[in-house]
């Protein structure tokens, strides 16, 4: 039963991901898919793709998407370490508000 449960909720992540990336490109839900490949939530693991679901967020001014990119070039998760791009990054998603990029700026 929890077994056909969560395939269930897998086909949903699916059609929901399917959605977004065809008919309703909300930077928030893209963020939201980004975050689910970077983490295996609901699906594999995987990094340049949660990017490319990042990137399409942070393209449309989403902080949390902005921050994560400027985590990725920081720690050189699936991109080459660059902390001049990571300040990039983390600078435009400070300028929106977003508090943790605020301070991971700070550090730098």
């Amino acid at each position: 039963m929890i077994s056909a449960a969560i395939s269930g909720l897998k086909l949903w992540v699916l059609a929901v991901v399917f959605l977004v990336e065809n008919y309703y490109p909300n930077p928030a839900a893209q963020f939201l898919i980004g975050y689910g490949h970077e983490w295996g939530i609901f699906m594999k693991k995987n990094q340049s793709i949660a990017l490319q679901w990042y990137r399409s967020s942070a393209e449309q001014n989403y902080a949390p998407a902005e921050y994560r990119l400027g985590v990725a070039y920081d720690r050189g998760k699936g991109v080459g370490r660059n902390p001049k791009v990571a300040v990039a990054w983390y600078r435009r998603s400070a300028e929106h508000g977003y508090a943790i990029a605020q301070n991971n700026l700070a550090a730098m």
